[in-house]
């Protein structure tokens, strides 16, 4: 999966040399664009307000009956300049009254963000699926918010890989998955190839993050097919 501090990450491989810069800038640019790749996927997302220049300007897009006790968000804050050495800030499971203390308190000051908020509430499941386009397909699930992964344990996260061999599709899972788990995995590959048909599963081509609620079902963070992201 992505870690969770993307421009981070991008930033390490370019210094590295594994990405040339020009490639490191389409990535950042692109991962400021991911809700409309959303919205063109027609995949449920959580519902979003930004970003926008300022949170004075978010804030005019969220209703009142939103901004009250019980309501949780989570905040991202992106560099306007992505030529900076600022970093994307982000928190989550915060109050409203608390999102004015996250924004006004960046490193550098708040006028050099874009502000999105996001409605929040706690995953039973976080996941992403990897699909090359050849027929490699891999899925993965963890407990708890997709935030949280990253630092989980290799013991404590799911994986399914997808054996598009002669015969029956075959889904090779890890040890100890349940039912239920293998279930997630299925029903968020469904939204990219509804049969999960042999001639659908060997042309996907897409990196995907996810949320699974018993209570609110599935929620997409990213859908992505750059090649950058699908290599598998």
């Amino acid at each position: 999966m992505k870690k969770a501090g993307i421009r981070d990450y991008l930033l390490s491989m370019k210094e590295a040399g594994i990405i040339s810069p020009r490639k490191t800038d389409q990535l950042m640019a692109d991962n400021e664009s991911k809700q409309e790749r959303l919205r063109n996927y027609r995949l449920p997302t959580f519902t979003t307000w930004g970003p926008t220049e300022s949170l004075t300007e978010t804030t005019k897009l969220i209703p009142e009956s939103q901004k009250t006790p019980g309501h949780r968000f989570l905040v991202r804050c992106a560099p306007k300049n992505l030529q900076s050495n600022l970093k994307i800030e982000r928190t989550m499971n915060i109050t409203w009254p608390e999102i004015g203390v996250f924004v006004r308190q960046l490193p550098g000051g708040e006028e050099n963000y874009t502000v999105e908020i996001r409605e929040h509430w706690n995953a039973d499941y976080g996941g992403a699926i990897i699909a090359n386009g050849a027929g490699k397909i891999i899925a993965e699930i963890a407990e708890g918010n997709l935030a949280e992964l990253e630092n989980k344990d290799s013991r404590d996260i799911k994986n399914a890989q997808i054996d598009l061999g002669v015969g029956d599709i075959h889904f090779k899972y890890s040890e100890n998955t349940s039912l239920p788990e293998k279930e997630i995995m299925i029903g968020a590959l469904k939204y990219f190839t509804p049969t999960v048909t042999r001639e659908g599963l060997e042309k996907l081509k897409i990196y995907t993050e996810f949320a699974y609620s018993k209570e609110h079902g599935y929620k997409f963070f990213e859908a992505s097919n750059e090649d950058f992201w699908t290599n598998i």
